[in-house]
């Protein structure tokens, strides 16, 4: 499946679920709706993200696709779409397998590197859906602080990659996805 339907599928499925994870309204066509500034807003996945974002990425660019098993992970890196970025790393993830996802636990054994080698220091947050015996989509945020140990900023002019590795999928599955330097917020 290319990057680009999985982005669209991403969208279909958060919209037909009623998601309301978006940053606004909508508009009256449930799609994007203009800002301020000419861009628009996303219906979905990232709260405040604009389309293109303020490094000319749209959400296609910024989304990654993978399988643990028959488990499709769609992720969404939000912070290059957002204008004013949070002070954490915001990920929208999805998990589609039409055979019932296995319980899961998404924060469990997740984590975020750097190229300097460095990771978050903190908890890591999940506010989607509890997934149960079943499911066969599932949707949320995942939460990560941007800063090392040492207080060091993940994000930044010299950061050339930023990995997240999504735990807990299915039970022990993980799966690695990986944005290069120029899909990161500047």
């Amino acid at each position: 499946m290319s990057l680009r339907v999985a982005y669209l599928l991403l969208l279909a499925v958060a919209a037909s679920a009623g998601c309301g994870c978006g940053s606004g309204s909508g508009g009256e066509d449930g799609g994007a709706s203009p800002t301020a500034d000419g861009g628009s807003t996303l219906f979905v996945p990232c709260p405040g993200a604009v389309e293109p974002g303020p490094t000319n990425l749209v959400g296609a660019d910024v989304t990654r696709q993978g399988y643990v098993g028959t488990i499709d992970v769609t992720v969404a890196f939000c912070n290059p779409l957002i204008p004013q970025p949070p002070n954490e790393l915001l990920f929208f993830v999805t998990l589609t397998d039409h055979s019932g996802i296995a319980p899961s636990n998404v924060a469990n054994g997740t984590s975020v590197t750097i190229g300097a080698g460095l990771g978050t220091n903190g908890p890591i947050t999940w506010d989607g859906d509890d997934l149960t015996l079943g499911d066969h989509h599932v949707m949320g945020h995942l939460h990560a602080p941007n800063h090392a140990a040492d207080g060091t900023p993940l994000l930044g002019p010299a950061t050339t990659y930023l990995e997240l590795t999504l735990g807990g999928i299915g039970g022990d599955g993980k799966i690695v996805v990986r944005w290069e330097q120029e899909y990161l917020p500047k």
